[in-house]
């Protein structure tokens, strides 16, 4: 009766370490380091994370969908990407920002070959350049919700009262 329990014992530690070593095998494989486009292209569930000086942020990525996070010179703020549209805001404003890209010819393909400017992205701590640590993450497709208690100005909308007001 000690033979078995033993037996059973020793299968049982050889297969918990022959499962954690499988788990940890497969982990590596699907975490990387690169920058978001090549997040965005392995088309899953990924939270990748930077961090430079006393600046950080992580981006949750789900296909062209993205959700950012930073805090940079102290300051919090976000950015939700999805359908064309980029939404910015931060905890110290009270109002953010919405602003669209035309869709191109094939709207329904996930052209992830091309990235907006850097520039517009990088006041919000977005560098498209940037070496991310990326990871799977579990979250659902909610993690790209507006959120409800900030409203939006549409630059398009805002541009068009500015041409409007400009004599001709």
């Amino acid at each position: 009766m000690g033979a078995i329990i033993l037996i059973l014992l020793g299968g049982g530690v050889w297969y918990g370490a022959k499962s954690k070593k499988l788990a940890t095998t497969e982990t590596k494989i699907e975490e990387f380091t690169g920058n978001l486009k090549e997040a965005m292209a392995k088309n899953l569930p990924m939270k990748c994370e930077w961090s430079q000086d006393k600046n950080s942020g992580a981006s949750y990525v789900k296909g062209k969908n993205i959700y950012v996070e930073t805090m940079v010179e102290g300051k919090k703020g976000y950015m939700i990407s999805k359908d064309n549209c980029t939404w910015t805001w931060g905890d110290q404003m009270p109002q953010g920002i919405k602003f669209c890209a035309e869709p191109t010819k094939d709207e329904g393909a996930q052209n992830i070959t091309e990235q907006p400017e850097a520039g517009t992205f990088k006041t919000e701590g977005v560098d498209w350049k940037m070496e991310y640590k990326c990871s799977p993450a579990f979250f659902g497709d909610e993690k790209f919700n507006l959120p409800s208690e900030v409203k939006f100005n549409d630059i398009a909308e805002m541009m068009k009262g500015f041409q409007q007001a400009i004599p001709k």
